[in-house]
């Protein structure tokens, strides 16, 4: 399978794709290559389900893109108008706590209070 990311520094690995495996007849969904059980020999199972981000979302999910490749040009259907953006790498259940989140967030409502005011 020739989906290789690289491990980046401050990131974590999330999921990406599921692996459907059949348990007595029904589909169960395995989200983490250790759920695995039914096994291909030769498939590496955190390059197929896994890619960079903070755990829990994928860095593409989290900048509305479809592949970590910067220059592949977005998809006009998930657009998203962005003023500006940033990556944080935080977990999910500390991203309120951190200073540069907060610091970001203000700073964008800001900006959009400002050019509200400005019309």
């Amino acid at each position: 399978v020739g989906l290789h990311h690289h491990r980046v520094q401050g990131l974590v690995d999330a999921p990406a794709r599921l692996v459907l495996e059949d348990a007595g007849g029904q589909p169960v969904a395995r989200l983490y290559p250790e759920e695995v059980t039914q096994r291909v020999p030769h498939m590496d199972y955190d390059e197929l389900m896994l890619e960079p981000g903070d755990g829990r979302v994928t860095k593409p999910s989290l900048l509305a893109r479809e592949t970590l490749d910067p220059s592949a040009p977005q998809n006009e259907d998930s657009f998203l108008p962005v003023a500006y953006f940033f990556f944080l790498c935080e977990r999910h259940d500390q991203l309120t706590n951190n200073v540069n989140f907060q610091d970001n967030l203000l700073m964008s409502l800001n900006h959009q209070n400002c050019a509200r005011l400005e019309r």
